[in-house]
């Protein structure tokens, strides 16, 4: 019955693959249709991942065979042979070896994590998959050099999670290194960079500002999640991202399309959001 389930879920070809998930599969241990507990290796579409069902996106990839299959989507589209890929906030590496596969030996990822525990499975994965031309870091990225304090919910079923913006408790407190962007991308690219994902739990706004000179030289394609509390937290609002990505258009990522942003205005609390440099924006029309 349980194989027959998860082949279900697994190759649903149909939009509503969460909701069906939820109700063939359930999280909570005490439940009777509670998904058996696995670790091991699974066969995705990108590659060979290890997956612990006991954490919330490795229970995704193995129950439903993918993990934000739009924003993936997108890298897959936007990247060529050859291209440049860098991935902050890489987690267990599920785009980072999503865009590995896609540029190919001639292309580069650079991969960064700071949580010392998920960058260790980032690694792993990268290793089952022989990802020669992933670089991989384990730092935090920022708009300054220094020290900060990383919360970390290892106990938590969702360990991607981590954030450099305060909590009010209950997290661990892992001390990282903040690197700028562009001094990280100084030392090690040589070549343009064609697209940045950041997805960093609430920092994401200090870390595009970091990328100041990328941005202004290479004009690559960015990706970014907005969760409005945290950014709220943190100090930073998405009108003043828009601001200082001048130059580009920015589009909230949604099942339909993309959807133009104005004024610094998104329609959920927490979005995707895509910036494109002028030359791309017919791509979104």
């Amino acid at each position: 019955m349980t194989n027959l389930r998860l082949r279900l879920t697994r190759h649903w070809p149909f939009p509503g693959k969460d909701i069906l998930a939820s109700l063939v599969f359930s999280k909570n241990s005490s439940s009777r249709w509670r998904f058996p507990r696995f670790d091991g290796i699974v066969t995705l579409p990108w590659g060979l991942m290890w997956c612990d069902t006991r954490s919330a996106i490795e229970w995704q990839l193995f129950v439903k065979n993918e993990y934000e299959p739009v924003v993936g989507t997108l890298i897959s589209g936007l990247l060529r042979p050859g291209d440049c890929f860098v991935d902050v906030g890489a987690n267990i590496g599920v785009h980072t070896l999503l865009a590995a596969r896609r540029v190919g030996l001639t292309g580069k990822v650079i991969a960064v994590e700071p949580n010392a525990g998920i960058f260790e499975r980032l690694r792993q994965n990268c290793s089952l998959n022989r990802s020669e031309n992933v670089m991989l870091f384990q730092c935090a990225l920022g708009d300054q050099a220094g020290k900060a304090q990383l919360s970390i919910f290892p106990n938590r079923f969702n360990q991607g999670l981590s954030t450099l913006v305060k909590q009010a408790g209950g997290a661990q407190q892992l001390e990282v290194d903040i690197v700028p962007g562009d001094e990280l991308l100084g030392q090690i690219a040589d070549r343009p960079i064609a697209l940045i994902k950041v997805d960093t739990e609430g920092w994401e706004a200090p870390i595009l500002r970091g990328f100041r000179r990328t941005l202004e030289r290479y004009k690559p394609v960015v990706i970014f999640e907005h969760r409005a509390n945290l950014w709220k937290a943190a100090g930073y609002t998405l009108r003043e991202i828009v601001e200082f990505m001048a130059g580009y258009d920015l589009y909230e990522i949604v099942y339909a399309g993309l959807k133009p942003i104005s004024d610094g205005y998104v329609s959920g609390d927490s979005s995707d959001i895509i910036a494109l440099p002028a030359r791309l924006s017919k791509i979104a029309a």
